[in-house]
This record gives C-alpha cells, sequence and structure tokens, in this order.
C-alpha cells in the first residue's frame, strides 16, 4: 500500500520561512545603521557636549577621537571661563609658524581629584606638550570622595587599582567602568547622551536668551554650540556684555556662596588627599615629559573679603611648596603682571569673555610660547 506523505507549507508568499522574526531583524537593522553612523560621523556630530556630567563624556570622546591637544587646560569652571581657547591657538600658530591643537578639559566644579583623573586619562592616549591648571583654593578643600564622575574617566585597570585600596567606595563604580569598555568598542553606548545634550543646550540656550517667544525657533535653528573641550570659546563667552560692575550681587548672596563651596565650618582646610592627587598629577606629568604649569586664578575684591584672612596666603604657600616638590610651575597673577578689578568679571566667581582674554594673553606671552619655542623631548600625538 502507497504511503502518501503531507505536509504543510513553513512558508510564506516572500518564500522565507513565516516565523521569521521581522521584528528582530529590524532592531539589528536599526541598531546597526546607527552604529555605523556613530563610527563615521566627524566627532564634532555625534560625541555629546553639555555642562556637568557630559562634560566628562566629552573630554574622553575627543580625546580617543583626536588625541590630547598639544595645550591643555585643566580646573573647574573657573578655568574653562578664564580661557579663550581659540585666541591661543590663533596667537601660537601665527608666532610659531606650525598647527598647535588647542582644548579646554576643564569641568563645572572639577577639583584636584577630578583633574587628575583628566591628566591620567590624556596622558594614557598621548603627551601633550603643555598641561595648565587654573588653581584656586576649592581645588584643595573639601572632604574627598570617590565620585561617578572621575569613574567615567577609568578603565578596568584603573578601577581594580582603586578597588584594592577602597573596597567600600570603589566597589559601586564598576557598572561605570565596564560600560566605558563596552563602549570603547560600541559607539551607540558611548555616545548616547548625544540626543539629551542636543535638546537640553538648547533648552539653556533659549534660556540664557531670555526670549520665550521663539523658544522653538531658538532650539532648531542654533549650531551645535560652542565646545571648550573641541578648543573653542565657551557658550558663557558668545554673551559677551555680561559683567559684574553692572549687575552687583547681595552680600548674603556672596557669604552663602563661600560658605558653601569653599569654607567648611567656616575654616579654610587643606584636604590631604586632594593634596595626594596634586602629587600624583605632577609626577605623571614628570614620567611623560610633559610641562606642566599651575596657574592663579582672580578673584574679585567682593569674593576675597569673604574668606578667612590667611586662607588665600595659606593656599598659594601651599601651591609653591607642592610645584617646588613636584617639578612643575606655579604662576601667580603678579607674575603675569595683571589685575583684575569687577568689570573683567561676568559675576563673582567666572571671568566674562574680556577678562579671560586679558588673563590669556599674558599666559600665551610669558608661560605658552616660552616653553612651545623650545624643541620638544616627544612628538606631538597623531591627530
Amino acid at each position: 500500500m502507497a504511503v502518501t506523505a503531507s505536509c504543510t507549507s513553513s512558508f510564506d508568499d516572500s518564500g522565507l520561512p513565516g516565523g521569521f522574526p521581522w521584528a528582530f531583524a529590524l532592531a539589528v537593522l536599526l541598531v546597526g545603521s546607527v552604529e555605523m553612523v556613530f563610527r563615521h560621523a566627524a566627532p564634532t556630530s555625534v560625541i555629546p557636549y553639555a555642562l556637568g556630567e557630559a562634560e566628562y563624556h566629552a573630554i574622553a570622546g575627543y580625546i580617543d577621537a583626536l588625541g590630547p591637544a598639544d595645550v591643555a587646560f585643566i580646573g573647574s569652571s573657573r578655568t574653562r571661563e578664564a580661557i579663550v581657547a581659540p585666541q591661543v591657538r590663533s596667537r601660537c600658530e601665527q608666532e610659531l609658524h606650525t598647527t598647535v591643537t588647542v582644548a579646554n578639559y576643564s569641568c563645572g566644579g572639577a577639583r584636584a581629584d577630578e583633574c587628575d583623573a583628566i591628566v591620567k586619562y590624556a596622558l594614557k592616549k598621548g603627551t601633550p606638550r603643555m598641561i595648565l591648571y587654573g588653581v584656586a583654593p576649592r581645588q584643595l578643600q573639601g572632604k574627598f570622595a570617590y565620585q561617578e564622575r572621575i569613574a567615567l574617566l577609568w578603565d578596568l585597570g584603573d578601577w581594580w587599582s582603586e578597588y584594592r585600596q577602597d573596597v567600600d567606595h570603589v566597589g559601586d563604580l564598576l557598572p561605570i567602568v565596564i560600560r566605558n569598555e563596552i563602549g570603547r568598542y560600541y559607539r551607540t553606548l558611548k555616545y548616547r547622551r548625544k540626543a539629551s545634550t542636543w535638546f537640553t543646550t538648547r533648552l539653556d540656550t533659549v534660556t540664557m536668551l531670555n526670549d520665550p517667544a521663539h523658544v522653538l525657533t531658538n532650539l532648531f535653528r542654533q549650531g551645535a554650540g560652542p565646545c571648550p573641550v573641541r578648543g573653542e570659546i565657551t557658550r558663557w563667552h558668545r554673551w559677551r556684555t555680561r559683567r559684574l560692575s553692572s549687575r552687583p550681587f547681595s552680600e548674603d548672596k556672596i557669604r552663602q556662596f563661600v560658605d558653601r563651596f569653599v569654607l567648611e565650618d567656616r575654616q579654610y582646610r587643606i584636604e590631604p588627599q586632594r593634596v595626594e592627587h596634586m602629587e600624583a598629577m605632577m609626577r605623571r606629568g614628570r614620567e611623560a615629559g610633559t610641562k606642566l604649569v599651575f596657574f592663579e586664578l582672580p578673584h574679585p575684591d567682593i569674593f576675597t573679603k569673604h574668606l578667612p584672612p590667611d586662607s588665600q596666603r595659606s593656599f598659594l604657600s601651599k601651591m609653591h611648596e607642592l610645584a617646588d616638590a613636584g617639578g612643575a610651575a606655579f604662576v601667580t597673577l603678579d607674575d603675569l603682571g595683571l589685575e583684575f578689578t569687577p568689570a573683567d568679571f561676568a559675576e563673582f566667581a567666572h571671568l566674562h569673555y574680556d577678562g579671560a582674554g586679558r588673563l590669556t594673553a599674558a599666559l600665551v606671552d610669558r608661560v605658552i610660547l616660552p616653553h612651545l619655542r623650545q624643541p620638544t623631548r616627544h612628538a606631538s600625538a597623531t591627530r
């Protein structure tokens, strides 16, 4: 007896299996397309930059993509707003007749520990000719604690080294470091904050312009915005008319700022662990052959009068001591021949564009150009 085998076709009209996971395939295609865009687009269009944590993402992204700049600035927002990076680049290239890359790796609120992490990251990727660190009393002040922002610049080796010294506080930072490691190969993860920073930067611009009637116009017409990490002016410098002398602040507000961000129980205390990070930073620069220069940042008198009488003197004395012991240079405002008045400040902590231009010009003429004219011990990193 003949046996007839019957089977039901499992193929649809397209010739593919009916159970083919179309949604999964579409998702893979979409993710792959985004990854290709991130891999082949210009760094300026895919690396996120905004104030806050995104500054650290931008520093890592630009250093990974371009290598560290020949002349790099580090510090807090006070250094970020104290330097006009395009002015440094144009003056150096004009005088030296060669390309000089300049970047400002300063981040809001950064102190010695965060700055040490930035220097360490940059020196892993290349050898800047100069690193200039703008310093003020707060750089050495405040209780030390490991922070997520520092971990954004760690690899697994960094994490393990710190973990062995402080298991309780460093263990929780491992997920951040794992994301860093995956991001080295998966750019979609590395640049995942691009969309949110694009939007928040434009919202900040609208707020700064105080122009709610044209919110949508400003949101979508504004360019990518200036990025000091890639050697451009800061967003605040775009509006050059902000002047402390015409925008007075109350004594109470200044006192509250000093009490909250500079002093501890109304006293200026130097934190030993921040000093250790300063020392480690100088050691790294010395071993790499990178010139490290600390330079004093100015304060308006309305700010300094709320500090304890000896705090500025203690800070300057400590910086001279550290620089001498570590083989670095410490340049004071007196060394630069500069005096600042309230007319140079946007408010009681940050210089405005013209004030920053004065400090920048003095640093270029008296510190940066004399060093760059010397023969280099190391070739610049490939850009």
